[in-house]
């Protein structure tokens, strides 16, 4: 795991199935330039609708898109969406 940046947040390298198994319907949004973490991209995993700490910080979306694990089903950015979210995977 990596220094955090916002206290609230972990950073670590994967989303590995140690921490996916504590989510009922484990979801992960990505975001481009979000309010804590201006210069960069970041992955969150949600338990359902609910944010969990566990995030994935790097410079492109092409770096968190090799991390994102194999089988969740990926969905573009619906218009109502913030703009700073990029896509989510189910």
């Amino acid at each position: 795991m990596e220094k955090r940046k916002n206290m609230s947040d972990t950073i670590i390298a994967s989303f590995e199935r140690e921490i996916m198994k504590y989510c009922k319907v484990p979801t992960i949004t990505v975001y481009h330039k979000p309010k804590d973490y201006p210069n960069h991209f970041v992955a969150r995993l949600y338990d359902m609708r609910e944010p969990t700490k566990y995030i994935i910080v790097k410079d492109s979306v092409e770096e968190l898109r090799e991390l994102i694990p194999f089988g969740m089903i990926f969905f573009d950015r619906d218009q109502q969406d913030d703009e700073v979210i990029v896509e989510t995977y189910i």
